[in-house]
């Protein structure tokens, strides 16, 4: 079966190439392997674990604290890959505000931030911003966010 789209009745519906659910759409919030997936989206990996959804209530990963604003993701292998922040989390000795965006790589090291308010990083002052980290933990790039919003 290719990779595709189909409509059922109400629901959307995309696969991935191997016919496995790749997107589709809760009608209402269900718990998914331990996370409280909220009514909407909800995306998958081709092996059938979660990718991507929104957060029903917030929920604690990893130490992290994750918010029902914005959405939730995890690696193909089940490990967490970030989130929006529920509150303030410290994190490579920076705080990272409520609201953040944090995304990881295989492993945990942090891959991108969205801030959307200002932030101090290594004596340097961020007001919205996309910043990217390499595998080390060291800012490699940051772009000004517009639009707000996660």
């Amino acid at each position: 079966m290719g990779h595709g789209f189909c409509r059922l009745g109400v629901a959307d519906l995309w696969l991935h190439k191997n016919g496995r659910v790749k997107q589709t759409w809760l009608s209402r919030d269900i718990e998914l392997n331990g996370t409280p997936c909220a009514k909407g989206r909800i995306s998958l990996h081709d092996n059938g674990q979660l990718a991507a959804t929104g957060l029903s209530s917030p929920v604690a990963v990893d130490g992290i604290s994750c918010g029902t604003e914005g959405r939730i993701f995890f690696h193909d292998s089940g490990e967490f890959a970030g989130c929006t922040l529920a509150g303030k989390y410290q994190f490579n000795g920076v705080i990272w505000p409520e609201g953040t965006n944090l995304l990881f790589r295989p492993g945990g090291s942090l891959r991108l931030a969205r801030v959307f308010g200002p932030i101090e990083i290594e004596g340097t002052e961020y007001k919205p911003h996309e910043l990217f980290f390499d595998e080390f933990g060291l800012l490699v790039s940051s772009s000004v966010l517009t639009g707000g919003g996660s």
